[in-house]
């Protein structure tokens, strides 16, 4: 792909593992076209969450379920809807919003773990970093004990078994009714988490990624897209190969592009000659 081609679409390439560690919270603002094909899924996902037999006060597993996609499927944007759904909030002691990304670190779990649950401030994450790990498991442990929580892993690349299963004697404290949601695009890091339940996200309809498309192109407005670049709109939306993050993506782009002209270039555009699981955009 040449350089000119990147540009003009405003595309950045990433490679696709990527290498650089994220914060470990994140505050989860929830856009509405994220439910856009995705509200049959998400309503599966809650009553997983939220199903409790009458046997499991009295058994130690806990229950997780993994959401499992390439890149661009939107799992993330997935798991905000179901972080921040009112059932949730309601049901559950705890939330906790830990964002993995490449290094499936133990001590950057406990870490979000103890400040959300003892409401620290996370300027204050320093003040454990002196901590021996075995110290933080101890806190971990009586952070969580006796509370219902509910622990989303978000984007986990990694897959230690020794350590998901440390952590997993950890969460053994918490109250009976306790779920763990990660997502990943990798099928051995579901295996390693022993699911009780695995969602595989489907790729939407062209129809989907042109109604998410035309809702970043055109915010604000109540009224359909102008006929002439509708039909280019729709075009368009059927070279996202199903993936909304690239719907968002082009319709982001569009949003300052007003004329026919502009938007038939970015149809004709060689990006779309490249397989969408190279990262291209992603």
């Amino acid at each position: 792909m040449t350089a000119a081609n990147k540009n003009m679409l405003g595309l950045v390439v990433r490679p696709e593992r990527e290498q650089s560690v994220q914060t470990e919270t994140t505050s989860n603002d929830v856009d509405m076209s994220d439910s856009i094909g995705r509200d049959e899924v998400k309503e599966d996902i809650i009553s997983s969450l939220l199903c409790e037999s009458s046997e499991e006060g009295q058994r130690s597993e806990l229950k997780t379920i993994s959401v499992i996609g390439m890149g661009g499927m939107g799992k993330t944007a997935l798991a905000q809807l179901v972080y921040n759904d009112d059932q949730l909030e309601q049901h559950f002691d705890k939330r906790i919003w830990v964002c993995v990304s490449d290094c499936f670190d133990e001590k950057k779990i406990a870490k979000a773990i103890i400040l959300n649950v003892e409401g620290l401030q996370h300027d204050l994450s320093y003040a454990l970093d002196s901590l021996p790990m075995q110290i933080l498991r101890q806190r971990t442990c009586e952070s969580i004990q006796g509370k219902k929580f509910f622990l989303l892993l978000d984007d986990v690349w990694g897959h230690s078994e020794h350590t998901w299963e440390r952590l997993r004697q950890a969460f053994k404290y918490g109250a009976p009714g306790s779920r763990i949601l990660l997502t990943t695009r990798k099928d051995e890091v579901a295996n390693m988490m022993e699911n009780s339940h695995v969602f595989c996200l489907e790729k939407l309809t062209d129809e989907d990624c042109w109604k998410i498309l035309r809702h970043f192109a055109f915010p604000g407005r109540n009224k359909e897209a102008p006929p002439n670049l509708e039909y280019i709109g729709r075009q368009i939306s059927t070279r996202y190969q199903g993936l909304p993050l690239a719907a968002k993506t082009i319709g982001c782009l569009l949003r300052f592009k007003s004329s026919r002209e502009e938007w038939e270039k970015v149809l004709n555009n060689k990006i779309w000659e490249y397989p969408s699981d190279r990262g291209l955009i992603f």
